[in-house]
Parts: C-alpha cells; sequence; structure tokens
C-alpha cells in the first residue's frame, strides 16, 4: 500500500537538491513500481530553474478558456473521425431525439456536460 499524496506536494519536494537527484524512498513511498521507473527515468534539470505550470495550447504558455475550448472541440473532433461508424449512429440520434453533441449517449440536460459527458470529462 503507498503512502496518500498530499494534493500540495511538487516535483521539487521529489528532488535531492544538493546532488539533483530524485528521492528514491520518497518516490517508492508515494508511487507504484511502474510509475516509480517512469519517474526515476526521467532526467532532471541540474540548472535549479523553479517549476512553473504551461498551457501548450497558448503562444503566452497560460490558460484560455479560448484555447480549452478550441482543445476540446479538437478532442472530440478526433474521437468521432476515429470512428465514423460510430460518428453516423450519434448523428442519427442527435437529430431524432436531442442527444448531447459531445458524447452521443446521452440527452443534453443541465447535469450531462458538467457532471457525466464522457467527452467533457477528457478535458
Amino acid at each position: 500500500m503507498h503512502a496518500q499524496i498530499d494534493v500540495e506536494l511538487r516535483v521539487d519536494d521529489l528532488i535531492e537538491k544538493s546532488t539533483h537527484t530524485w528521492k528514491l524512498d520518497d518516490l517508492l513511498n508515494y508511487f507504484c513500481p511502474n510509475d516509480f521507473h517512469t519517474i526515476v527515468s526521467t532526467p532532471i534539470s541540474t540548472t535549479g530553474s523553479s517549476e512553473k505550470i504551461i498551457w501548450h495550447h497558448t503562444k503566452s504558455g497560460k490558460y484560455e478558456v479560448k484555447s480549452g475550448y478550441h482543445l476540446a472541440r479538437e478532442m472530440i473532433r478526433y474521437e468521432q473521425v476515429s470512428n465514423e461508424r460510430a460518428q453516423s449512429s450519434i448523428q442519427r440520434m442527435r437529430h431524432i431525439c436531442g442527444v448531447c453533441k459531445g458524447c452521443g449517449l446521452e440527452s443534453e440536460t443541465i447535469d450531462h456536460i458538467p457532471f457525466r459527458c464522457r467527452s467533457a470529462q477528457l478535458v
């Protein structure tokens, strides 16, 4: 059983500052073996630069609702294109009974998209 991970835990907390190496004992405590090996194989920066969150879908690196919307649309488009037969069925269902335009699985109700829509959850 692995220790419960603190939501405030940062990658920087798992790195030994003086040697720029992973804190292996902490990694073993927090992560399963597959994740442990993946993390340990990830190189650590030796420049000591601080962590920052970057949104790769904008030039500025900052999240914008517009970019999130476009990414969601691209994901839905990709999912739809990957299975043309299912897409055809989804379109027929939408036309007939007002099914969600994102997933095509349920009626488009006020609580469907934020709580049950598979396509929205991928975002």
